[in-house]
């Protein structure tokens, strides 16, 4: 299994919020340092990139992508235009609490995986919506707390499936 996910990572003396893929051997195929600051106290603390970085699944390109204000639109174009053949990001794929910011999927054409996570900001909480985007449908996936939604894109019909929902809690408990 392919894994996507992300982290915090330590350089010297950078601290990067990156989205990084563990390929099916388990090994660090790519990392994806964000490239976009949220927040004044992210930005005096985060490092960030400038880079694309396109990883590969089964033969296919990947775009990663990280982040959740309006420069991430940008992002997700410069990946179009490379002519990638998916884009997988943790970014609010419709409004997101922290900045009230849109992104804009209409214009996109190539398979797009968003997935996101529960926030609580002064007390309230605001639940993720992650979205999985084809040409023929669109997935809206409101993941509970610590449970991990396995898809597959079928490319003959140019759609995603869910194929498995986990509760990581359920799993460690049983070990």
């Amino acid at each position: 299994m392919n894994i996507i996910l992300g982290r915090a990572y330590r350089d010297s003396n950078n601290i990067y919020s990156i989205y990084t893929h563990i390929n099916d051997d388990g090994q660090v195929q790519a990392i994806y340092p964000k490239q976009v600051a949220e927040t004044t106290t992210e930005a005096n603390v985060l490092a960030f990139g400038n880079q694309l970085v396109v990883t590969q699944i089964d033969c296919l390109d990947i775009g990663l992508v990280l982040g959740y204000n309006d420069t991430v639109q940008t992002i997700i174009n410069r990946y179009e235009e490379e002519n990638i053949d998916s884009i997988i990001g943790g970014l609010a794929p419709l409004r997101h609490p922290c900045n009230r910011q849109n992104i804009v999927l209409s214009n996109v054409d190539v398979p797009i995986l968003l997935s996101n996570y529960n926030m609580v900001i002064n007390g309230n909480l605001y639940r993720g919506e992650s979205l999985a985007r084809s040409e023929e449908n669109s997935l809206k996936l409101c993941p509970i707390c610590s449970e991990v939604i396995i898809l597959d894109y079928l490319f003959d019909c140019e759609k995603f499936e869910v194929i498995n929902r986990v509760n990581v809690n359920q799993v460690m408990n049983c070990e």
